[in-house]
């Protein structure tokens, strides 16, 4: 190492209280910066794994193919198939059976869930969910021989498999009471007509296709197979993986902005009082032949010393908050450490050394641009073009002016990092304290309780019961509503009726809501009109089928086994979802078309209606409860994970600025011991000099509450209303136990900070502080 490095590691040993403060500063940046990145990777890696779950690593699939049809786009891209062969009814359990390809577990087009075994290849090997094969009454364990009643195109049959695979049944699908098995493609060929025979493919391209690309490969295949496009899906859901979200880019950009924002200011604070520190030192060693690169490297080393200690202690302790504390303490979902990860590492390393290395570039400036009389001449103070102000009389607070104004540079930045955090800190705690849970999760249910229909479809399914088909028989009917309405204390019971329909000759099955007329025509918002069939699609909802404000669609209407055609005429409102009047419908509509029930409570009555209305639920599969008080205290759980999150880069990013505070008292003490030694020998009392630290730091810490408390109150204010229009759930309540516990700990700080000053100014007697030299 060159002499310029042994002089910076000199310098740091001098200067260890700098050296300490510039550490923790850099430190804490390096924990801001891996903490985000690990949380950002953690929420992506989450979704994108669950979605994987639930969807498959699949582009998207065609349904009702033929052989032919499926070796025509194997040419053309990896797939795996699947068919439905048939199904078994066990203790009203549902069991289906189909044929799933190998390669669907192979290339991950699709999760089997398969937790032993493999896929079955020979005629009389089966995979089962696990609790399917002990609802049949016998072992999960390979080599099982299980028997199995089944109905294959209406035809009962029964066979004795062996069991090569089990797989995990999905919550939701256990629920309601559905399980399944899986058998070879011999068996699916040697049970099931040649000319019934249909397949599914699961597709997947090229992944460094684009999403634009890969739409137009899917409607060229199905042109070529002549197959409708109704029978496409393609899985947005997974291609959607591999966007990033423009609003969840931007919140990390911001994040990211404030903690450099932060670090920045700080640590050229602590390196340009230190290059003023040293300005006669510097001076010295250009008189002795030093050039304007050595003065950089000087500086350039200080911060390259300082980052190699700072920030590999500022990963450590991020790894051990996010990867043990949060998941232990927090997190429902453990954080396993992956590659992802890594690069978060190494990228938040490279982050906060070029912070580091940004924040010393104007020291360095200054320190190359010292001439050696300057240095010798200088007392500490810039010269400046403005005349002097003078005072015929001096006192302890004209003194405390006289020093903060003399370095305004120091000042200003001193208040801008501190202000900052006070600011941030305000505007997270206005934030979480008008997140009303209530509010969010009674937005969700939209009641206290709804009881509503379960276990159906919208979708043509041979293995799922209609909607149509299941109000047939419908569970929501008129005893039903009776015997809720004469539970104590249930009030305000309303009725949500629903059809199953097809909006188009080519559009998907969807469920229309039937509401009453004065509701529909408030959603209507135009002069009543009740002898015309009107169909109202929100927004949202119209994304999927592109109809125009007036158009004129055919609607296919199911009414238990009846289909009826109308024409409606289309008006596209605000609100989401598919609307039609509840008049019109009941002229057309036989069957009992109720949906749902929602109804509210008197909440001291809470326990015995709970009990009651779940009770009920659980006679009859076909019905769900959904609770308002469920949905709060999951509410409650995300807001505290939230809070947490949130409050923690407030308190660090406060630290940060706290510690240009302490950085800035020192070293205006430290500078001025000499100045402050001469004073006391002409006059200035120790208890004058313990008002004039005192001001000092009070001058810091009064503008920066008082910034706090109505920048960042009122930019708490505006921040919750706009949020509150774009996504609801915010009623602003001004945080008074946070911002007295704001005020409160600043005070604090300045108490304890002011003590360990003066315990280090007074351990000096005046003699030593006249001598005192830098």
């Amino acid at each position: 190492m060159g002499i310029e490095y042994v002089i910076a590691k000199s310098n740091l040993k001098v200067n260890r209280q700098k050296s300490l403060l510039s550490i923790i500063a850099i430190m804490l940046t390096t924990v801001l910066f891996t903490s985000v990145g690990i949380i950002c990777i953690k929420n992506y890696v989450e979704q994108k794994n669950m979605i994987e779950h639930l969807y498959g690593k699949n582009h998207g699939r065609i349904s009702e193919l033929r052989r032919e049809d499926i070796d025509f786009i194997q040419k053309q891209a990896q797939l795996g198939e699947y068919a439905f062969v048939g199904k078994s009814i066990v203790d009203k359990n549902y069991i289906s059976i189909e044929y799933k390809d190998p390669m669907l577990q192979k290339l991950n087009l699709i999760d089997i869930d398969l937790i032993e075994g493999k896929v079955p290849e020979a005629e009389n090997e089966i995979m089962l969910d696990k609790e399917a094969i002990e609802l049949l009454g016998y072992s999960p364990k390979i080599g099982e021989h299980i028997k199995l009643d089944y109905i294959i195109e209406d035809k009962h049959c029964e066979t004795e498999f062996i069991l090569v695979g089990i797989t995990q049944a999905r919550e939701n699908f256990k629920l309601k009471g559905i399980y399944f098995a899986g058998v070879s493609l011999t068996f699916l060929e040697n049970h099931v007509k040649k000319e019934d025979l249909r397949f599914t493919a699961y597709i997947r391209f090229n992944e460094k296709l684009s999403i634009t690309e890969i739409n137009a490969k899917f409607s060229q295949i199905i042109e070529n197979i002549n197959v409708d496009k109704k029978y496409l899906r393609v899985n947005e859901f997974y291609l959607n993986t591999k966007v990033v979200e423009p609003s969840s880019a931007l919140f990390v950009i911001v994040i990211i902005l404030i903690i450099f924002t932060c670090a920045f200011l700080i640590i050229y604070n602590i390196f340009n009082i230190s290059v003023i520190h040293n300005i006669k030192a510097y001076g010295k060693i250009i008189a002795i032949g030093g050039n304007k690169r050595q003065m950089k490297k000087i500086v350039f080393f200080e911060g390259s010393i300082l980052s190699a200690i700072a920030i590999p202690i500022g990963v450590a302790i991020a790894y051990v908050i996010n990867f043990i504390i949060i998941n232990r303490l927090i997190s429902k979902n453990p954080i396993e450490f992956s590659g992802y990860y890594l690069m978060v590492i190494l990228m938040s390393v490279a982050i906060s050394y070029i912070t580091v290395f940004i924040s010393i570039l104007k020291p360095m400036k200054i320190a190359s641009r010292i001439s050696p009389i300057e240095a010798i001449r200088h007392n500490g103070k810039y010269k400046t073009k403005k005349r002097k102000k003078y005072y015929k009389q001096l006192t302890v607070f004209r003194l405390m002016l006289i020093n903060i104004f003399s370095h305004k540079k120091r000042t200003v930045l001193t208040l801008m990092s501190m202000c900052f955090s006070s600011i941030l800190i305000l505007i997270a705690s206005a934030f979480m304290n008008s997140v009303k849970p209530e509010d969010i999760a009674y937005k969700s249910v939209g009641a206290d309780f709804i009881i509503k229909l379960h276990n159906y479809t919208e979708e043509e399914s041979k293995t799922v019961i209609k909607l149509n088909q299941l109000q047939l028989n419908n569970p929501l009917d008129k005893s039903l509503i009776q015997h809720i309405q004469s539970i104590d204390g249930i009030k305000n019971v309303k009725i949500q009726k629903k059809v199953r329909a097809k909006l188009g000759e080519d559009s998907l099955f969807d469920s229309v809501s039937c509401i009453p007329q004065e509701e529909f025509d408030h959603l209507l918002g135009k002069a009543p009109v009740h002898d015309k069939n009107i169909l109202l699609i929100g927004e949202d909802a119209n994304v999927f089928y592109s109809f125009s404000d007036g158009q004129v669609l055919n609607v296919v209407i199911y009414d238990g086994n009846r289909k009826l055609e109308e024409q409606f005429i289309v008006h596209i409102i605000e609100e989401n979802g598919l609307f039609v009047s509840e008049d019109i419908m009941s002229k057309l509509i036989e069957t009992n078309i109720n949906f749902n029930i929602s109804m509210n409570i008197d909440r001291k009555k809470y326990e015995d209606i709970n009990r009651e209305l779940r009770s009920l639920v659980d006679k009859n599969d076909n019905l769900y409860i959904i609770s308002y008080f469920d949905t709060l205290e999951v509410v409650k759980k995300a807001l505290h994970t939230k809070s947490v999150l949130m409050y923690g880069l407030a308190i660090v990013v406060t630290i940060i600025g706290f510690i240009n505070y302490i950085n800035t008292m020192s070293a205006s003490i430290l500078a001025r011991k000499k100045e402050i030694g001469i004073l006391q020998a002409v006059g200035l009392s120790n208890r004058q000099l313990n008002n004039l630290v005192e001001l000092e730091s009070l001058f810091y810490i009064i503008i920066t509450i008082f910034t706090g408390l109505t920048i960042g109150n009122v930019s708490g204010y505006i921040i919750c209303n706009k949020a509150n229009d774009l996504m609801g759930g915010l009623t602003y309540s001004y945080p008074y136990i946070q911002s007295c516990l704001f005020v409160a700990l600043m005070l604090i700080g300045h108490i304890v900070v002011m003590k360990i000053i003066k315990i280090n100014l007074f351990k000096d007697s005046l003699v030593n502080r006249i001598r005192f030299s830098e």
